[in-house]
């Protein structure tokens, strides 16, 4: 019971009334996402990537920013990253989870050797 609550909750945060989805389907992906252990955060997330672009468009990326922060969804996880990129967060995928005890040089840092690791247009 607590679990509907919560992705409600989660849909509510990022900007999407729970009730553009039908009481079915909420329940289905609600079902689906305590089998397969995702929180309710990640639900919510993938919920919203389903919806048409102009809902997807209004996601409230600060909020998926915290999520991640704090555990509460994970970027590495298939259907997690296609549902960033489905709402147009393609920034969001390859951010791993930091701690506050991190600087931002040290994720600065991170975020330069990821892009020394990109292949080079021309060399092909």
């Amino acid at each position: 019971m607590f679990y509907g609550l919560r992705v409600n909750w989660a849909l509510s945060r990022l900007g999407c009334r729970p009730r553009i989805f039908t009481s079915a389907h909420r329940e289905l992906m609600q079902k689906a996402g305590i089998a397969s252990r995702r929180s309710p955060q990640e639900v919510a997330l993938c919920m919203v990537a389903e919806l048409p672009i102009v809902h997807r468009a209004e996601a409230n990326s600060a909020v998926v920013e915290s999520w991640i922060r704090n555990g509460k969804i994970d970027p590495a996880k298939d259907e997690v990253g296609a549902a960033l990129i489905a709402v147009g967060l393609f920034e969001l995928v390859t951010r791993a989870p930091f701690s506050s005890q991190q600087s931002e040089a040290d994720v600065a840092s991170l975020d330069e050797r990821m892009v020394g690791m990109a292949p080079d247009a021309d060399k092909h």
